[in-house]
């Protein structure tokens, strides 16, 4: 058996991806079984890691003042998903890491959803999906809302933007001792 098909067989994966040898049915991928948190919008299961749709949750490591929100983030989605049968419906793959993107539910139960509305989560490329979530985590100032957070995307671009201005200083230090040598 290959290892794509004995990793769906280990998964209890409903229908295989749509991926050239694969099984899929009614042009929808599921992907059910045992959840374990890779993150703060992240699941995996037997460690293949499939992302949530339509939202951005704080990264491992992202700090909000003293409070570190992908942390937090993190427990809030084992809170909802840890251990417990989880159901994603594939919606899309990720264009950098070519995971797959899906709408995930525990219980009948939309993760990303209860994620927003917690405040440890922003809805993102979601059509508005999950504006009704967003309004109430911040009219009742939940998670993030009350703490002074950058979003997701612009922490994780500042701190490649940090990580390139200090491997250059590194680099030109380097050649500055090597050019005294």
């Amino acid at each position: 058996m290959s290892l794509r098909l004995s990793l769906f067989a280990s998964l209890s994966v409903l229908v295989a991806f749509s991926l050239p040898g694969a099984v899929a049915a009614k042009d929808k991928t599921v992907i059910a079984g045992t959840a374990s948190v890779s993150d703060g919008d992240t699941l995996k299961f037997d460690g293949f890691r499939v992302g949530l749709w339509g939202i951005d949750a704080p990264e491992r490591g992202q700090t909000c003042g003293k409070t570190d929100a992908g942390a937090l983030a993190e427990n809030a989605l084992r809170t909802l998903a840890n251990g417990k049968r989880t159901v994603c419906e594939v919606r899309d793959y990720d264009s950098k890491t070519k995971r797959p993107i899906a709408t995930c539910t525990v219980d009948g139960e939309d993760l990303a959803a209860s994620l927003v509305e917690q405040g440890w989560a922003y809805p993102r490329n979601s059509q508005n999906a999950y504006g009704v979530e967003q309004s109430r985590a911040k009219a009742s100032m939940k998670g993030v809302n009350i703490l002074s957070c950058d979003s997701p995307s612009k922490w994780r671009r500042d701190t490649e933007r940090a990580e390139l201005k200090k491997k250059k200083k590194a680099d030109e230090k380097r050649k500055k001792l090597a050019s005294r040598e």
